[in-house]
């Protein structure tokens, strides 16, 4: 049942250079422009304020956004050396660890517990009830398959098939009222409102994860870095944190404006957006926290299957630990 997520065959990463003189940083905080990939998924939330800010010419650096609509497209961008800090799944990050040579360097978790079962048939009230039953994961959600395979194995439940399908226009081609979907926020809020089903159930997943974790949360999205970059660049990474941490404030205590900033690029209504940020999980966790909270996770996934995160558990060097 358990299925191998992603196979990724990577090429030699060519990583920007950015000389610098220590006498020199401030000028060069000025000039150098940053480039940060993501998805349009949670990530674009944490980050709306940054981007806002940027756009207004307000931020310590000049940033460069790409939005991508799936996350193996972020991957290839940062792997190529396409642009120098990406928010990524936490497996797909280890992945890019483990087939770059330790290339790529994480800072923080910007999501937790981001996980969501849809339901559509009445019978499924728990993920117990999943028994027998079909569940369904998005293409471009791939790497929610190791964590749903993982809940339904440690569960015991029998007869359980994961589908994956290309797209939500796949969710509605079939008899909905019986789907079962693995997904994260804003999507949940978005399929819930275009199925407008009677029965449709939300279940947090949360706790089922905690209770195979030893208590821990599931670490949704991290953000990571090149480390050529990050080495290069240390003045310059640090300001784009704080103003990265000003953006997680901001879209966790400005809700209603951060929705509205948002709106272009999730097909939510402002309300409906509201209520989806608030189901994210945005955080901006560091240091020693995030570090066991990752390390629990990715030995999860590798006592399943080394390659769910590219064959072997990354060496403290992955960790930016400061």
């Amino acid at each position: 049942m358990f299925k191998k997520t992603v196979s990724v065959i990577f090429f030699v990463c060519a990583f920007f250079c950015f000389s610098s003189c220590q006498n020199k940083n401030n000028l060069e905080n000025l000039n150098k422009i940053v480039s940060i990939a993501l998805a349009k998924n949670a990530s674009v939330l944490s980050v709306i304020g940054l981007k806002n800010k940027s756009d207004e010419n307000l931020t310590r650096n000049k940033y460069e956004f790409s939005f991508f609509s799936d996350n193996m497209e972020v991957l290839a961008n940062i792997a190529n050396g396409k642009c120098d800090i990406a928010f990524l799944p936490v497996d797909l990050a280890a992945i890019l660890y483990n087939k770059t040579n330790g290339e790529t360097l994480v800072y923080s978790i910007n999501a937790l517990n981001n996980l969501y079962l849809l339901c559509g048939d009445p019978a499924v009230h728990n993920i117990l009830d999943l028994k027998d039953k079909t569940v369904v994961i998005l293409k471009k959600d791939l790497n929610l398959n190791p964590v749903a395979s993982i809940l339904i194995k440690k569960n015991n439940l029998e007869n359980v098939t994961i589908k994956i399908v290309n797209d939500e226009k796949d969710l509605l081609s079939g008899d909905t009222k019986n789907l079962n979907i693995v997904l994260t926020e804003p999507d949940c809020t978005k399929i819930f409102k275009t199925l407008n089903l009677k029965d449709l159930r939300i279940i947090n997943l949360e706790r089922e994860w905690e209770k195979i974790s030893n208590n821990h949360p599931l670490p949704s999205n991290c953000l990571v870095v090149r480390k050529s970059f990050y080495k290069k660049n240390k003045s310059v990474f640090e300001d784009f944190i704080l103003d990265y941490s000003e953006s997680c404030q901001f879209s966790n205590n400005e809700i209603t404006k951060a929705s509205s900033l948002a709106r272009e690029f999730f097909n939510l209504d402002e309300e409906n957006l509201k209520n989806s940020i608030a189901k994210c999980n945005l955080t901006n966790i560091t240091g020693k926290k995030m570090v066991s909270m990752l390390k629990n996770f990715l030995t999860i996934l590798y006592s399943e299957d080394p390659e769910l995160i590219g064959g072997k558990l990354p060496l403290e060097d992955f960790y930016i630990k400061d």
